[in-house]
């Protein structure tokens, strides 16, 4: 079954100048935020050259380019882009942005041309259909070159077992799984930040192991 990459509800989330507005005020303080950039330095400990796909307002950009990395952010989104241009700026570090999808990135640069590339807090998780998000991890892994390394952030599916909600979740998804409505994995939000029906894609570790 095909399944088209782009849910309506992640258009509708893109294409908000607002999400982008207030992102950084949003998140600020977030610990899950510190966490992955503990890690994203310690992975990527020699400078180099680096992807960072889903790149938002540039946090890991301005970080990792202050670190010496050249850094080249991609986002979709016009308004994360231009945000991120505009603290980039301000903070006078060298980094080069462009706005594209991910699914393009192998028309985009040429093979083996990355040291490391990341994509953080589930940006995968917003491409709808596995054969979809396999072809963008695939194209990721064509990018690096030989012992590069890749840093991916993504939901863990059953983390869900840990609360009612989460168990509700699990139930539903099961249920729309059997009826072919649904992937295993695939998670619904009602309301995200002003986006009815949010789509965003749940990753059992084997599945992701498996991308």
């Amino acid at each position: 079954m095909h399944v088209d990459p782009m849910h309506p509800s992640v258009l509708r989330y893109l294409t908000c100048p607002t999400i982008a507005d207030e992102y950084d005020d949003y998140w600020a303080d977030n610990p899950l935020f510190v966490c992955d950039t503990r890690l994203v330095t310690r992975w990527f400990d020699r400078p180099g050259r680096v992807l960072d796909i889903g790149c938002g307002t540039g946090r890991h950009v301005i970080h990792l380019a202050r670190k010496g990395h050249r850094v080249v952010g991609v986002d979709l989104s016009s308004h994360m882009i231009r945000v991120a241009k505009r603290k980039i700026r301000q903070v006078g570090v060298a980094a080069t942005l462009i706005q594209a999808d991910m699914v393009d990135l192998p028309r985009l640069f040429k093979a083996s041309s990355f040291d490391y590339a990341l994509c953080m807090f589930s940006t995968i998780g917003l491409v709808a259909g596995q054969d979809n998000r396999r072809h963008v991890v695939a194209g990721i892994a064509g990018l690096l070159r030989p012992g590069g390394r890749f840093a991916v952030h993504v939901h863990n599916r059953w983390h869900g077992l840990m609360s009612f909600h989460g168990l509700g979740f699990l139930a539903s998804n099961l249920w729309q799984t059997w009826r072919g409505r649904a992937e295993p994995g695939d998670k619904i939000l009602r309301y995200y930040r002003g986006i009815r029906n949010m789509y965003v894609h749940i990753f059992s570790r084997g599945e992701l192991i498996e991308c």
